[in-house]
């Protein structure tokens, strides 16, 4: 146990009262993982288009059709990440 006191350098916020640690399970933090990423794919050079609901992806022409929001586009490759 994490009281709360201590948490701050565990988890690096005083946001929450105190924790678990539990080393016996495997997990990730999802905020991590989505800013490491996001990072990477910046680093390739990738656009990334914020804000914009995606509500299809089809396969066409070499790459995919997607269906947004703002309305269609084409992308080579395409990453599906959701938390869940």
């Amino acid at each position: 146990m994490v009281p709360k006191s201590e948490q701050h350098r565990e988890l690096g916020t005083d946001f929450y009262h105190g924790g678990q640690v539990r080393p016996d399970i495997a997990g990730l933090h999802p905020g991590l993982l989505h800013r490491g990423l996001l990072e990477r794919a910046k680093a390739a050079g990738v656009t990334v288009i914020t804000e914009t609901e995606v509500t299809g992806i089809g396969r066409g022409g070499g790459g995919f059709d997607l269906a947004t929001a703002r309305g269609g586009l084409r992308a080579g490759q395409v990453i599906v990440a959701t938390n869940g």
